[in-house]
C-alpha cells in the first residue's frame, strides 16, 4: 500500500479585525492495508485543547482511506471583548473556529484485519465548532466545542470544554 498526503497552512492578517489561522490536509491510501494502519482521524480525549485533533472524538472512532480535513480559526484579538469596559483591562481575546473532515472508507481494508468494535469507516462529514477566550493570564485559552454533525449512539457528548496553553510573541 502507499499513503499520499498534501498539507498546507497559513495565517491571514485582517488589520484591526484580527487574523485567520488555517490548515488543511488531503490524503489517500492506495492498495490494501490493515485497518489500524489507515488514517484514523486524530482525536483528543483529554481536557487539553489540541489544534490538530478533533476534541469531541474518541480515539480510533473513525477510519478513512481518502480524506480532506481542515481548520479555520478567527482570532479577534480583542475586537469584540475589548469593547466591554470590565473585560478590556484583562486583555482577553476572542476565538471562533470550525474544523472538519470529509472522507470515504473502502471495506477492502477489512479483509486483512477486522475493524475494531469501537471504530467505523467514515463515509461523509464530521465537523466541530469552537468558541473560546484566549490570553487568560497571558498563556491560557478556554474553548467550548460543539459537534456540528449528527450525533450517533456511542459517540461522546456533543458539547465539551477544553483548556489550551500557548504563548504568542
Amino acid at each position: 500500500y502507499q499513503r499520499w498526503t498534501l498539507d498546507a497552512e497559513g495565517t491571514r492578517r485582517l488589520g484591526p479585525l484580527g487574523r485567520i489561522d488555517w490548515w488543511g490536509q488531503a490524503g489517500m491510501y492506495t492498495g490494501r492495508t490493515p485497518v489500524v494502519l489507515t488514517e484514523l482521524q486524530p482525536a483528543n480525549e483529554t481536557s487539553l485543547s489540541i489544534n490538530g485533533a478533533f476534541n469531541l472524538l474518541r480515539f480510533m472512532e473513525f477510519a478513512s482511506d481518502r480524506w480532506t480535513r481542515g481548520s479555520l480559526e478567527w482570532h479577534g484579538e480583542g475586537v469584540v471583548l475589548g469593547r466591554l469596559p470590565i473585560v478590556r483591562r484583562l486583555h482577553l481575546r476572542e476565538v471562533v473556529g470550525v474544523k472538519g473532515v470529509h472522507s470515504s472508507w473502502d471495506t477492502r481494508h477489512e479483509s486483512i484485519t477486522a475493524m475494531p468494535s469501537t471504530t467505523s469507516g467514515l463515509n461523509g462529514w464530521y465537523a466541530e465548532g469552537v468558541v473560546g477566550i484566549e490570553n487568560i493570564f497571558r498563556v491560557l485559552r478556554v474553548d467550548v466545542h460543539r459537534r456540528l454533525t449528527e450525533t450517533q449512539p456511542g459517540m461522546r457528548e456533543a458539547w465539551g470544554v477544553r483548556v489550551g496553553v500557548g504563548v504568542e510573541l
